[in-house]
């Protein structure tokens, strides 16, 4: 019995993160419990009028979890590197607008559309400028009481800049009252109780939950008034 071949990826980042031990294409129990947490954090939706959106998706391992949910009427990925876009669709199936290739901002997306909007790991990558135009995109797209769940490194009390320096795309890092003036002077309110949903979740990684395993994180799940 001979084993699939691996999807060859024409991508310098794929290669270095999978060099790093972070594949990609890897789909399974950890997508599959992360996209519940999160689900469970940001509450149900009505499926026939629920649209999720991820961006900064990479290869979509996470978005196909989000989708085999069955939470979101519809889900859509964007990605800005067109070969993770390919490697992706190849290995989970993903129509053209489910997974596409953009870079953000802005959103091709009409106003007021989404239900729940996740970007994990993805602010880091850019520069403070187009920070804060995403940030005005997403709450434009975003229906009211919608949610935007941002995951990210910041610089948690004790370090330094210098802590942060293994990934050199990291382009931004910042105390998280830096990102709170952010998200609030785009228009976002703090949700304390979806974050306590997910800090409290038993949906656990190696007998802890996500917030507990990974406590380099910063979360927020931030609502559109």
């Amino acid at each position: 019995m001979t084993s699939e071949p691996e999807p060859k990826i024409d991508s310098d980042y794929y290669q270095w993160a999978k060099g790093m031990g972070l594949d990609y294409l890897h789909h399974g129990p950890w997508q599959i419990g992360y996209a519940k947490a999160i689900a469970d954090a940001v509450g149900e939706w009505p499926t026939n009028a629920s649209l999720f959106l991820d961006i900064g998706s990479a290869c979509g391992s996470q978005l196909k979890a989000f989708k085999d949910l069955g939470v979101f009427n519809a889900v859509k990925g964007v990605e800005q590197d067109g070969a993770m876009v390919k490697a992706g669709r190849e290995t989970f199936g993903f129509l053209a607008g489910e997974l596409k290739k953009a870079t953000v901002p802005p959103l091709d997306i009409d106003d007021r559309l989404v239900s729940v909007v996740h970007c994990s790991h993805v602010l880091e990558h850019m520069e403070a400028g187009p920070i804060r135009k995403l940030a005005a995109e997403v709450f434009r797209v975003l229906r009211s009481g919608g949610c935007w769940v941002v995951v990210g490194p910041t610089l948690k009390q004790g370090q330094e800049k210098a802590d942060h320096a293994k990934d050199s795309t990291h382009v931004t890092i910042a105390r998280p009252g830096w990102w709170d003036v952010l998200f609030h002077e785009a228009g976002f309110v703090f949700d304390a109780e979806a974050l306590g949903r997910m800090a409290r979740s038993d949906i656990l990684v190696e007998d802890r939950n996500y917030l507990q395993t990974y406590d380099r994180w910063t979360v927020w799940c931030l609502r559109k008034p």
